[in-house]
């Protein structure tokens, strides 16, 4: 398991240029405030203003009048922004410095070492570490033994020549074709408390090298399909495979169908 560089890499330079715009607005507003410092007075709950100078080394504070309380919110509002100010900049500097240590370290991953050797120093050692499609070809070729049909269902075969039980099924193995994704239809899971069950999809989360359930429930306007799919859920979460992290659930009725989109969302979010 290793941590998604990428994407922490573009969080990160998000943050950055967003900063980068508000340190722009931040000088310009800057530019057009007095300087000065201004002292505060607090005396049973009122507050009076003093412009604080110096002359021949000693302090002086002249007391603002009613005519000059603009200006000297100006120069408390500047004085403000110079914190905000530096701020932005020792953050910026920080990103830019995490940005560039970890596009250094995702270029040269532990992972990928096998990968820049010669084929025949490949041949003879033994990856103490998998690249990431090391370990998901190790992963497919895993054997198991599916849900037995008995006579297999006809109509709906995917790409893999795989044998599904609904065009939302094979709308789903399509959508993990599509995006690359390695799965196995109907892999056996233990879930205590319920037993071996047959998640629709397991899918290899290659990254953290973790597997996601995927779980179709068609039929849910009819009450008994409701309730064993929402006892099904309840299994998985007290298993540990929470929705949204390592279980993603599709519910359909007869007049609601999956939502493309949403479902190539929720693969995203979860899978990579």
């Amino acid at each position: 398991m290793r941590p998604s560089y990428s994407n922490n890499i573009r969080e990160y330079e998000k943050r950055r240029q967003y900063l980068q715009k508000k340190a722009l607005q931040v000088e310009k507003e800057m530019k057009s405030l007095p300087e000065g410092k201004v002292w505060v007075h607090r005396q049973k709950g009122n507050s009076r203003y003093y412009l604080v100078t110096k002359a021949d080394g000693a302090k002086k504070e002249e007391y603002v009048t009613i005519d000059r309380v603009e200006e000297a919110k100006g120069m408390i509002q500047k004085h403000y922004l110079k914190k905000v100010y530096s701020r932005i900049l020792d953050e910026i500097d920080g990103l830019t410095r995490v940005i560039s240590a970890m596009q250094k370290i995702e270029r040269r991953l532990p992972e990928e070492t096998c990968n820049h050797l010669s084929e025949w120093r490949q041949e003879v050692i033994t990856p103490c570490i998998l690249s990431d499609n090391e370990y998901r070809a190790r992963w497919e070729k895993e054997e198991y033994s599916p849900l037995d049909y008995g006579v297999k269902p006809s109509g709906f075969v995917t790409d893999k020549n795989e044998h599904v039980r609904s065009k939302s099924e094979l709308l789903i193995a399509s959508k993990l074709n599509q995006m690359n994704l390695s799965y196995k239809y109907e892999k056996p899971l233990f879930l205590k408390g319920l037993g071996i069950i047959y998640p629709d999809f397991t899918v290899l989360n290659t990254r953290t090298r973790q597997e996601v359930y995927i779980e179709h429930f068609g039929m849910m306007d009819d009450k008994e399909y409701l309730e064993n799919a929402l006892k099904k859920i309840a299994f998985y979460e007290t298993n540990g495979y929470l929705p949204g992290k390592s279980l993603i659930f599709f519910m359909e009725t007869g007049t609601s169908q999956i939502n493309i989109k949403a479902l190539e969302n929720v693969i995203k979010s979860t899978c990579f």
